[in-house]
C-alpha cells in the first residue's frame, strides 16, 4: 500500500518538473497566477503529500507499535486523493474554481479518513511521547487544511466571506506547510534518523518543546494571516521558529549519537532540506519584524515558496524516500527468502552515484531558479533552471525504478 502512494506521488513529481521545464516563465509570474497556484498544488498535495501519506501509513504501526486501524480505509483514501487531484490541479490552473472546490472536497474527505485511521491507531497504542503524537496531530492539521482550501476555492468562485482571498491563501498554505509537513518532520524524523544512522533519539524534552511550540504557534499564525492581524501572525511565526530551534538542537544531539560516521547522500539531502526550512522560517520571521508584518514585495513571497517547497520540503522528503523505498522493496522482495537463499542487503539496492548526481543537480537547479526569480536575470536562466530540475527528477526516478525492479519475480521464485 505504501509503495502505491509513493509511486503515485513520484508521477506527480515528474509532471511538476516537466511543467516547469516546458514553461520556465512561471517563476517570473505573480504567486497568485492560476498556473503558479496549480503548479504549487501539483508539488504539494500532488507529490509531497501523496508520498508522505504513504510513509505515514507505513510508519504508524512501527512508531506506535500497533496494527494500522483500517487498511481498507487507507486504500479508499488513496482513490479519493488521486481523483481529487485530477480535478484540483487543472481547476486551479484554468481558473475553474468550482471544479477545484470539488477536487478539494474529495481530497478533504480522504484527509478526514486518514486522520481517523491514524487517530484510531494512536488510541490503540500505549506510546505517548512527542514522536508518537506527531502522527495524529499532523493528519488532523491536514484535514483542516483541506477544509479551509475548499472554503477558499468556493469563496473565489462565489464570494461569501468578507476576507481577502490573499489572506485566506496565506492561512491555508501555512496550515499545510507547518501543520502537516513540519509537525510530521518534528516527530517522525526522530524515528527515521536514528534508524538509518544507527543512533538514538536524544533530548526528548527538546523534541517535545519543539512540537508544543509548533502546535501553539500555528493557529496564531493562521488566524493572524487569515484575519490580517499582523501582531498575531508575527507571534505565531516566532513560536514556530522557536519550535524549529528546539527540534534542531535535538536533531544535532541525535546525529552526534550515530554509529555511522559517514552521512550518505540521502541523509545529507534530508539535513539540507531541514536547513533550508530553518532558513526560510528565519527569513519570514525577520521580514515580518522589520517590515511591520508585511512582505517587502510579491517576489519575496514567490522566493519563499520556491525555497520552501521544491527546496526544503522536497529535499527532506526525497532524501528520506531514498532510504524508505529500498527498505520497503527489500522487505517485500527478499524478506520471505531470508534463511532460504542468499539475498542482498537493503543498502545494496541503491545506486550511490545516481543519488549523488540527483542531489547535485537539484541544488544547482534550485540556485539557478532563485537567481532567475530574485534578480533581473536573462530569460534563459529560468529555462536552464527548469530543465536542470527536470533532469534531477529524471535521475531520481531512474534510481528508484532500478530499486523497484527487484520486486519482479525471478525465474527461481516463479518455479
Amino acid at each position: 500500500m505504501a509503495l502505491s502512494y509513493i509511486v503515485a506521488g513520484l508521477l506527480c513529481l515528474l509532471g511538476a518538473t516537466a511543467w516547469l521545464a516546458l514553461q520556465p516563465g512561471l517563476v517570473r509570474l505573480p504567486y497568485v497566477h492560476p498556473h503558479v497556484v496549480g503548479l504549487m498544488h501539483l508539488w504539494l498535495p500532488g507529490f509531497l503529500l501523496t508520498v508522505c501519506l504513504g510513509a505515514v501509513y507505513q510508519l504508524a504501526p512501527v512508531i506506535l507499535g500497533a496494527r494500522l486501524a483500517g487498511v481498507r480505509a487507507a486504500w479508499w483514501h488513496l482513490g479519493l486523493h488521486l481523483t481529487g487531484l485530477l480535478l484540483l490541479v487543472p481547476g486551479l490552473a484554468l481558473g475553474r474554481y468550482l471544479a477545484a472546490a470539488l477536487g478539494g472536497t474529495l481530497i478533504a474527505i480522504g484527509g478526514v479518513i486518514g486522520a481517523i485511521v491514524v487517530g484510531r491507531t494512536y488510541l490503540a497504542s500505549s506510546r505517548r511521547d512527542a514522536i508518537a503524537a506527531c502522527l495524529p496531530l499532523s493528519t488532523g492539521w491536514l484535514a483542516l487544511t483541506f477544509v479551509l482550501g475548499v472554503i477558499t476555492a468556493s469563496n473565489r468562485h462565489t464570494p461569501w466571506i468578507p476576507v481577502s482571498i490573499l489572506s485566506l491563501l496565506g492561512a491555508h498554505a501555512h496550515l499545510g506547510l507547518a501543520g502537516f509537513f513540519l509537525t510530521l518532520l518534528q516527530g517522525a524524523g526522530f524515528q527515521l534518523v536514528p534508524m538509518f544512522t544507527l543512533g538514538s533519539a536524544q533530548r526528548p524534552r527538546c523534541i517535545a518543546a519543539g512540537l508544543i511550540c509548533t502546535q501553539v504557534g500555528l493557529p496564531l499564525l493562521a488566524l493572524g494571516l487569515g484575519l490580517e492581524r499582523s501582531p498575531l501572525a508575527t507571534l505565531g511565526a516566532l513560536l514556530l521558529l522557536g519550535g524549529i530551534v528546539c527540534s534542531g538542537a535535538a536533531l544535532v544531539a541525535t546525529l552526534h549519537s550515530r554509529r555511522k560516521p559517514k552521512l550518505e547522500t540521502p541523509l545529507r539531502a534530508f539535513l539540507t532540506g531541514l536547513g533550508l526550512l530553518a532558513t526560510a522560517a528565519i527569513g519570514v520571521t525577520l521580514t515580518r519584524l522589520l517590515h511591520s508584518g508585511a512582505w517587502p514585495s510579491p517576489v519575496a513571497v514567490s522566493l519563499y515558496g520556491l525555497v520552501l517547497v521544491p527546496g526544503a520540503l522536497a529535499l527532506a522528503v526525497m532524501g528520506m524516500l531514498l532510504k524508505i523505498v529500498p527498505f520497503l522493496t527489500w522487505m517485500q522482495a527478499y524478506g520471505p527468502k531470508v534463511g532460504k537463499q542468499t539475498v542482498p542487503r537493503a543498502t545494496d539496492l541503491s545506486r550511490p552515484r545516481l543519488e549523488a548526481a540527483w542531489f547535485t543537480l537539484h541544488l544547482a537547479a534550485l540556485s539557478t531558479l532563485c537567481v532567475a526569480m530574485w534578480w533581473v536575470a536573462p530569460v534563459y536562466t529560468s529555462r536552464v533552471g527548469g530543465l536542470t530540475l527536470f533532469a534531477a527528477a529524471a535521475i531520481y526516478l531512474i534510481n528508484l525504478c532500478k530499486i523497484l525492479c527487484h520486486l519482479r519475480p525471478t525465474k527461481a521464485s516463479s518455479k
